[in-house]
């Protein structure tokens, strides 16, 4: 009987903090955010055609599967390299068009290390690190060291990219767009729009490839509107609210579960809550679901549509996750000259 009541209190003692809970979230609060942000948004100006390459989350996945976080394996470092290959691909395709090029970027240490002997370029030292890697891939291009952040965070998705954003405000290069992508992200340079740039308008996934209900894997964001989107990120806190059930009248009060929501497509609209979706901000715990603000992770519903609209076409060809088939073991365009 002591034995257990000793190993309640260590685990008492290991369990982390409640996450922070804001019940009465309302239109108020989400004016405040909105309030504390917008105003940054900056008039245009001629700026140098340079396009900052914003590079955020995970690097070296092994693994496309849901919830798996396995990095750094002998396929991640292939299919990572021919990232690699088409990020500077896509260097010189904006080039191309008058455009310069420079990175910033953000990401985690290595998870998990598998047999590092059959690498002949990379000493085992080095594969310890993906980081190091990395920074030795983009060294022509960086503006600034890589940033490294926790691998479990809350809110981990929105948090990497702002890591990577933030970068911009300690430079002094003048650039005229953003282009926030993710390490994972294959891209497409020959389906690349010159009118993306020249319209000077904001685009996010569903302009700049064929996401489904992803909104947060590639988004072009002109110079004016960089501060402003930092600042919505940094500000965005997500909550717990309680979950609604079902009972003998309907629901009962409270925060109705949703699996998503497209509100990253429409200006101004109410974000909904997620309940059992640890990839969208955390674990929940029961009978509560997260909600925040910033709809998905890119925050781009916050400003007017007609910052967001154009005639320019969309390039559903141009960026493509990776996908590993579920069981199969098989890279889908992944092993690319690998």
């Amino acid at each position: 009987m002591l034995r257990v009541l000793v190993l309640a209190a260590v685990a008492a003692a290991q369990t982390p903090p409640p996450p922070p809970r804001r019940p009465n979230a309302t239109a108020a609060s989400r004016a405040a955010w909105k309030a504390a942000c917008l105003p940054k948004v900056q008039q245009p100006s001629p700026k140098p055609k340079r396009v900052a390459i914003s590079l955020w989350g995970e690097a070296f996945r092994d693994s496309r599967k849901r919830g798996e976080r396995r990095s750094c394996g002998i396929r991640g470092l292939h299919s990572q390299n021919a990232t690699r290959a088409l990020h500077f691909e896509l260097f010189d395709k904006l080039k191309s068009f008058g455009y310069e090029t420079f990175v910033v970027g953000a990401t985690t240490h290595c998870e998990v290390l598998e047999e590092v002997a059959p690498l002949q370029q990379l000493s085992s030292r080095a594969w310890d690190d993906g980081v190091k890697v990395l920074s030795k891939w983009y060294a022509s291009k960086l503006a600034l060291p890589i940033a490294v952040h926790p691998v479990r965070l809350l809110n981990g998705a929105l948090k990497s990219r702002l890591a990577s954003l933030a970068l911009l405000q300690k430079i002094n290069i003048e650039y005229s767009h953003v282009l926030s992508l993710r390490w994972d992200l294959r891209v497409a340079p020959e389906h690349v729009e010159r009118c993306w740039f020249e319209s000077r308008r904001i685009f996010d996934s569903h302009v700049l490839g064929n996401f489904s209900l992803d909104w947060d894997r590639a988004e072009l964001v002109p110079f004016e509107y960089a501060a402003a989107w930092t600042c919505l990120l940094d500000e965005d806190e997500p909550w717990l609210e309680a979950r609604s059930t079902p009972s003998s009248n309907g629901w009962t009060e409270g925060c109705a579960p949703d699996a998503g929501t497209t509100a990253a497509a429409l200006y101004d609209a109410p974000t909904k809550c997620v309940c059992g979706d640890p990839g969208f901000v955390g674990f929940d715990p029961p009978g509560e679901c997260w909600n925040r603000h910033c709809a998905w992770d890119v925050c781009l519903n916050a400003f007017p549509s007609e910052a967001r609209r154009s005639s320019c076409r969309s390039a559903p060809a141009f960026g493509a996750k990776l996908h590993l088939k579920h069981g199969g073991g098989t890279w889908e365009g992944a092993l690319l000259g690998a």
